[in-house]
């Protein structure tokens, strides 16, 4: 081996030079956006939070919604006539019918549609007759279905093996396609139809528009 040399030692390789990046130029500001500059020098706070609010609105506006899927218009159709009809069902002629829970007798075009389990729950037998029933507002809405005496309803109703299958149906996922949605609409419209005449009732517009779109789908 060669002696130690402490000039070999220390000598060091010459430091590669940093490539400088070009620098690119700074865009020119228009002169309209330099007199909004200068003008916003001037501004009072009021100017601002209104100058704010403004834009937070034109934001709002260049979102698009997204569009609405084929199924979710078929449930919306749906969901408005399968309403009617359950309400119309179990009423007298004069359209007089009670709340499953309280026992209140209203007009049928003031109850509501109430789930025996919830919408949220159990998306999947949202449609399906046995969980749904007339319901005042205040049982359905501020007493949130007043779950005791619509339990003891169903039990006098259908019996607890109806209800234990109708809570095992509910864990499930729906399997409804558009297809099944489609003939729903048409036969509920049929027996919307049916209460209409027999209770003398004229369909609102939002009623009549969804049986006119059905029946020229015919």
């Amino acid at each position: 081996m060669p002696p130690y040399s402490k000039e070999k030692s220390a000598f060091k390789p010459p430091k590669k030079e940093k490539e400088t990046k070009a620098i690119k130029p700074i865009p020119k500001m228009s002169e309209k956006k330099k007199a909004e500059q200068e003008d916003r020098k001037t501004w009072t706070i009021e100017q601002f939070k209104k100058a704010s609010k403004e834009g937070k609105k034109d934001a709002k506006l260049r979102i698009e919604k997204p569009k609405k899927t084929l199924i979710s218009e078929l449930k919306k159709d749906l969901d408005v006539i399968y309403s009617c009809v359950v309400r119309m069902e179990g009423v007298d002629v004069c359209g007089y019918g009670n709340c499953v829970s309280c026992n209140t007798l209203q007009h049928w075009s003031k109850l509501q549609n109430g789930h025996f389990i919830k919408r949220s729950i159990a998306p999947a037998i949202i449609f399906e007759r046995i969980n749904t029933h007339p319901q005042c507002v205040r049982c359905n809405v501020l007493l949130e279905g007043n779950r005791l005496p619509y339990s003891r309803f169903m039990e006098q109703k259908y019996g607890k093996d109806k209800i234990a299958l109708l809570e095992h149906l509910g864990q499930r996922k729906s399997n409804m396609g558009a297809f099944e949605y489609q003939i729903m609409i048409q036969e509920y419209i049929e027996l919307f139809l049916i209460q209409c005449a027999r209770l003398n009732h004229t369909p609102t517009k939002i009623q009549q528009k969804i049986v006119d779109k059905w029946e020229t789908n015919q």
